[in-house]
């Protein structure tokens, strides 16, 4: 019988802590789903079989590509990153076929965390075919595309097929982590749909998709111990993006003590030290962002006890990536206005410079 809610991600071993958090947190809020998971190395996959996570369905990426050879043969030419994003659609659409009872599957980023049920969200799609999740910031629509990847549902009928056969073409010939000219990764390729599409629905649930940088527009409020809610709905799922996470030594645990910008994770083993490269407001620290660091640790020490090396999904801190971070938020705003006030492409290639890191999806 199939699941109430059909999910699929994909991630490799430097996400694998954050996919094992948004698993947990569709198990305290799904009574039915199944995950699909879609390793992009052994080392996920080895360990994910020895989770034996039951709602769990493991996809190894070298399935997909001899299904879909078209996405092999643009390994070579992408980067890690740049190859996740390259082969999102090319795993929504062999689900799709490898599973074809399924009325609707949904994309959902490894770096999501359910804080409420996502059936609003299908209450939203109806008898549509595609729900897309919008960015709420000019900002943010003009460089990195209108809507977020990190949800994205299609249902299983003719206008669901077309958009991924589509997109999927569209990521082949470009998909790399730098904005151009109506360019940005796999993302920006989904702003006309609603015009090229059929049956495209954008959620306006204010709590669906909440990404760090979106807080200011909205009013949070607690509904009672754990609850959040968002101009009043319910927070469904936030969106954790440009998350850094730290191995704790003495320079990262003096960042964490003497700034705002570095947190640690707590007094819980395993511990570390972390940033989010869109600071999160301190409306969002204790009642969204904590709680995930808290899943965060249970995953960590869940991979521990089945045999993953200490330093799987962290990264060493940067010099060069701290000093900016603490400049970029510690300094009073109006120096960076004229930062602010360049064009976004040229902004994020600065940071990119300065971090060392693809952008984030906020500049």
């Amino acid at each position: 019988m199939p699941a109430a809610y059909d999910f699929c991600t994909l991630f490799d071993s430097r996400y694998l802590p954050r996919a094992l958090a948004l698993y947990r947190s569709l198990e305290e809020f799904c009574d039915d789903f199944t995950l699909r998971a879609v390793c992009m190395d052994e080392e996920s996959r080895q360990l994910l079989d020895a989770l034996e996570l039951p709602k769990l369905r493991q996809i190894s990426i070298r399935d997909i590509e001899r299904w879909d050879p078209g996405l092999r043969a643009v390994r070579p030419a992408r980067s890690r990153t740049e190859y996740c994003w390259t082969s999102t659609a090319s795993v929504c659409r062999f689900v799709l076929h490898d599973e074809p009872h399924i009325d609707t599957l949904t994309y959902l980023d490894a770096d999501l965390c359910f804080f409420g049920s996502p059936a609003p969200m299908y209450d939203e799609l109806g008898d549509g075919s595609i729900l897309l999740v919008p960015h709420r910031t000019a900002q943010t629509e003009e460089a990195m595309g209108v809507y977020n990847v990190g949800w994205v549902t299609f249902r299983n009928d003719p206008t669901g097929n077309a958009a991924l056969d589509w997109w999927r073409d569209r990521c082949l010939e470009w998909c790399h982590a730098r904005i151009e000219p109506g360019r940005y990764g796999d993302q920006k390729y989904l702003d006309d749909w609603p015009v090229r599409f059929p049956g495209v629905h954008v959620s306006e649930h204010p709590g669906a998709g909440m990404l760090s940088w979106d807080a200011p527009s909205h009013v949070l409020s607690s509904a009672g111990p754990g609850q959040v809610l968002v101009d009043g709905l319910p927070l469904i799922f936030h969106h954790h993006e440009g998350l850094h996470i730290h191995p704790r030594t003495r320079a990262s645990t003096l960042l964490a003590r003497l700034t705002r910008v570095y947190h640690e994770s707590g007094p819980a083993r395993p511990s570390f030290v972390w940033t989010a490269l869109a600071l999160p407001s301190e409306a969002l620290v204790e009642p969204v962002w904590k709680p995930y660091v808290g899943r965060l640790v249970d995953a960590f020490r869940d991979l521990a006890r089945v045999g993953a090396p200490p330093q799987l999904g962290l990264t060493q801190l940067r010099p060069r990536l701290a000093l900016s971070q603490v400049l970029r938020h510690g300094l009073p705003p109006a120096l960076f206005r004229p930062y602010r006030r360049l064009p976004v492409a040229l902004r994020n290639r600065v940071w990119r410079a300065l971090s060392s890191s693809p952008p984030s999806g906020v500049s």
